[in-house]
């Protein structure tokens, strides 16, 4: 989470500088909903469009080796901060 907040604040400091503030603190940190990435995987939701892809691409050469399926969860954060007029 820390590197989520450093990303942030970084982003908060250019928007504040270009209104003349200043970024004085967190008064916020709240996660979001969690997003799941499509595996590819049977069963997944996203299955038949992987797999329709694959048996319209078919051909005579040998099959190809499929990697494990990996499924990614990206957890979100919402970050607000302090900011006030630069002296």
């Amino acid at each position: 989470m820390s590197s989520a907040i450093t990303n942030a604040k970084s982003s908060a400091e250019v928007i504040a500088h270009e209104a003349g503030l200043s970024v004085t603190g967190v008064i916020q940190v709240e996660e979001l909903d969690q997003r799941t990435e499509r595996s590819g995987a049977y069963g997944d939701e996203d299955w038949r469009g992987v797999y329709a892809g694959a048996l319209a691409a078919r051909s005579e050469e040998a099959p190809e080796s499929i990697d494990a399926a990996v499924r990614q969860i990206v957890v979100r954060y919402r970050v607000r901060f302090l900011a006030q007029k630069m002296v």
